[in-house]
């Protein structure tokens, strides 16, 4: 495995830990971060050079910095019997949005990509506030 490739997992393992000291981030917030977690991945891929894994190792380390807490704040909206049910469906759900991540890139590319991340930045604020708030 090149050592560059390291970077991935322990940024995202860092962003995953980090997550509770910002988790009464508000929605905008999150998104802007996340927004400039997607901004970092296009310029690695209009750059073109090796370092851009760097860029996408520190996306990655957002990403999931951010899932963690809509994670939480998804538990903590859930009351009662159907919070098993209602985590699933939204892991679930979350798994077929990966997939067709894959199937975007596979057609067209970074830019597939990118075209599903500003949507889930656009998204992400009305995502987390939800209809109670």
């Amino acid at each position: 495995m090149p050592l560059a490739v390291v970077w991935l997992p322990l940024l995202g393992a860092a962003g995953a830990a980090a997550a509770g000291r910002f988790h009464h981030a508000s929605p905008a917030a999150l998104a802007r971060a996340f927004g400039g977690a997607v901004a970092l991945v296009a310029l690695a891929g209009l750059a073109r050079v090796p370092a851009g894994v760097l860029a996408i190792a520190a996306f990655y380390g957002v990403f999931r910095g951010v899932r963690v807490i809509v994670d939480m704040r998804l538990q903590e909206r859930i009351r009662g019997r159907a919070r098993a049910t209602v985590t699933s469906a939204a892991e679930f759900v979350g798994g077929l949005i990966g997939i067709g991540a894959f199937g975007l890139w596979a057609l067209w590319g970074l830019w597939g990509m990118l075209a599903l991340a500003a949507v889930a930045v656009v998204a992400l604020p009305r995502a987390l506030l939800g209809p109670t708030s």
